[in-house]
């Protein structure tokens, strides 16, 4: 849970024992590259392991919708989608 934090987000899991974490990371940082180029106004979150096992994993917030080997460009797609969706 987000705790004291409101709007959308997208959550990536970095942790060790799913996706070799340098996918995930790189997931990460492309996701936190591509919000600042856009101005989206969605938030991107690192978290710890999801218990899904099949990463990199991202997942919408409030929604919870988990997304299982995401890759870069379809991370950017899922940005563009909760943006245009907070619009």
């Amino acid at each position: 849970k987000r705790r004291g934090r409101t709007g959308r987000a997208l959550v990536v899991c970095v942790g060790k024992d799913c996706a070799p974490r340098a996918a995930s990371t790189e997931v990460l940082r492309a996701l936190r590259a591509h919000a600042a180029a856009t101005g989206a106004p969605v938030a991107i979150e690192a978290v710890g392991c999801l218990h899904i096992c099949k990463g990199p994993i991202v997942a919408t917030y409030p929604e919870l919708e988990f997304h299982k080997r995401v890759d870069v460009e379809t991370a950017r797609l899922l940005l563009d989608r909760e943006a245009s969706a907070e619009a």
